[in-house]
């Protein structure tokens, strides 16, 4: 259902323009998929680089907020504060692989 209402739906009931950019949201995508960890991250440090310090309080709050967010919209599996037998995971990506 998310898969088709972003596929079908969506581009209907917006009137942004797409726009070619390093921060689509399918390259980050592409990227966990294909286990491109270093580029993904990369990725998302040149994203967060133009962050005002300001709009940042709580660093570690918000960008776990914000990618926690992020990855549950695009459907995949996320847990945030993630409990072990060895400690505590921020923040747990789950994908198919």
């Amino acid at each position: 259902m998310k898969e088709g209402f972003t596929k079908n739906l969506l581009p209907f009931c917006s009137s942004v323009d797409r726009v070619e950019s390093s921060f689509q949201i399918s390259k980050f995508v592409k990227e966990v998929e294909n286990r491109e960890v270093d580029a993904f991250f990369r990725r998302l440090q040149s994203f967060f680089a133009d962050t005002p310090y300001e709009l940042v309080k709580d660093l570690e709050l918000h960008y776990q907020n914000v990618l926690f967010i992020v990855f549950k919209l695009v459907g995949f599996y996320v847990k945030a504060e993630y409990h072990t037998s060895e400690g505590r995971i921020d923040l747990l990506l789950q994908t198919d692989k």
